[in-house]
């Protein structure tokens, strides 16, 4: 049985040696001639067809559980997984699920015309990728499902498509831009009640609303974990009502939330009332300034393990209790470092890792979001600051083991030699490790 590395490298490079044009077939060469060629002594040729039955015979005697799980290690090589399509049944069989589990509805603006026809054609234009996945058996596949919409998406824009949408009802995650709730919530049933015990994961990317309504749309999804949002919907004065809210979603997952500059307070305070309440297991607050995230994290003390926090020291830094987190394991900071008032930002984080007292906790993670890293630890910036927070960091070592971990967007080996003098307590105990974490992502 071939390895698996062999394997892979062979399905790679199938599809380019399927592609090319064979070799022009050269006359039968003498006994002689086929011992010696250019003075050299020949090699037989390799035989393709050989190596092809040995692969994928290989292949045939494989439970399709552990093709499926092969094929999963290459879920982000897309071109490796169609040539593994192209290859054989039991490949295509496998490699179809992965390509096709995400797909995205990305329209373009609002039209320019006010005619109807025109709107139309739009809206149909918009839609094009949800109809021809419909069209090729691909909703069988989805799991995540992007719908991009350049205006205001209210009913109007997918009554048309209905009941394409409809065949989408395997989806567990599912990504709104510009969406308004409100005309959805008196045909809920309609549009999404295929969906509402599916949906384990929710976002929305400049949603639109008010508050009530949005609590209410979330809560229509029982089994709904994870809910991601970027800027909050613009909210009116319509006060919410808990009692109203019949079920309540789980939200035991990841909540992310991003781009928050004044009104998110309301909603995260309305989001704490639900029925069920909040069990976040991970909390992720991105650039947001202007409200408390001790409103969720108090909330989910008792089950928060993972707290992320990415911010520009320019911005006002919010003060963080999480002396409550009784099962907080890891606390990562993401900081971009192109501001001077570095002196605030080291108070802000030895206060905030002073009040950590969880008995979990075994990782402070630092990522460095400035590309001339190099420069965050040198003369710039008194060390008198940075010795407090390596104090700060030694003890808590000291009573949790927790480690140290700085990922930088570039590995140099400047920017770790400055990082250790930086940090000489946690490099003497052992307690500072190094990551080369992947670049920034923000939705």
């Amino acid at each position: 049985m071939p390895s698996f590395g062999r394997m892979i490298r062979f399905l790679r490079s199938l599809r380019r040696l399927r592609s090319s044009k064979p070799p022009p077939v050269a006359p039968p060469a003498s006994s002689e001639s086929a011992e010696h060629s250019s003075g050299g002594i020949s090699e037989p040729a390799a035989d393709l067809g050989s190596v092809l039955a040995n692969y994928l015979g290989g292949f045939r005697d494989l439970p399709l559980e552990i093709v499926d799980e092969i094929l999963e290690h290459l879920a982000d090589d897309r071109s490796a997984l169609g040539a593994c399509s192209l290859t054989c049944k039991a490949l295509c069989r496998s490699s179809r699920p992965i390509i096709h589990r995400r797909i995205f509805v990305v329209g373009l603006g609002g039209s320019r015309t006010t005619g109807e026809q025109d709107k139309q054609a739009a809206n149909i234009a918009r839609f094009r990728t949800l109809l021809a996945a419909t069209e090729c058996g691909l909703a069988h596949y989805a799991r995540d499902l992007t719908i991009r919409m350049g205006t205001t998406f209210v009913p109007e824009n997918l009554q048309p498509f209905l009941l394409q949408f409809q065949t989408f009802a395997r989806l567990n995650s599912l990504t709104l831009h510009n969406f308004n709730p409100t005309p959805f919530l008196p045909a809920f049933e309609q549009y999404f009640g295929h969906l509402a015990q599916q949906i384990r994961s929710f976002s929305f990317i400049y949603p639109s609303g008010t508050r009530s309504d949005m609590i209410s749309f979330i809560s229509r999804f029982p089994n709904l974990d994870d809910l991601k949002f970027c800027s909050f919907p613009r909210l009116h004065s319509e006060e919410f009502n808990a009692h109203s809210v019949q079920t309540s979603p789980t939200l035991r997952g990841t909540l992310q939330v991003e781009s928050i500059r004044a009104g998110g307070d309301d909603f995260l305070g309305c989001l704490t009332r639900l029925p069920s309440g909040l069990r976040f297991r991970s909390i992720e607050f991105h650039r947001c300034t202007g409200i408390d995230p001790n409103i969720v994290i108090r909330e989910c003390s008792s089950t928060i393990q993972h707290l992320t926090h990415v911010t520009h020291i320019a911005h006002t830094l919010p003060s963080l209790d999480l002396s409550a987190c009784s099962h907080l394991q890891v606390f990562e900071v993401r900081i971009d470092f192109t501001v001077f008032n570095f002196h605030e930002f080291t108070m802000w984080l030895v206060l905030t890792i002073g009040t950590i007292a969880s008995p979990e906790f075994h990782s402070f993670i630092l990522v460095v979001q400035d590309a001339h890293c190099p420069k965050l630890f040198g003369e710039r910036h008194p060390q008198s600051a940075l010795s407090l927070v390596d104090l700060t960091l030694w003890n808590l070592s000291q009573l949790t083991g927790m480690k140290m971990i700085v990922r930088e967007r570039i590995l140099r080996s400047s920017f770790r030699n400055e990082v250790e003098q930086a940090f000489p307590l946690m490099t003497s105990v052992g307690g500072l490790e190094f990551q080369l974490g992947p670049p920034p992502c923000f939705f």
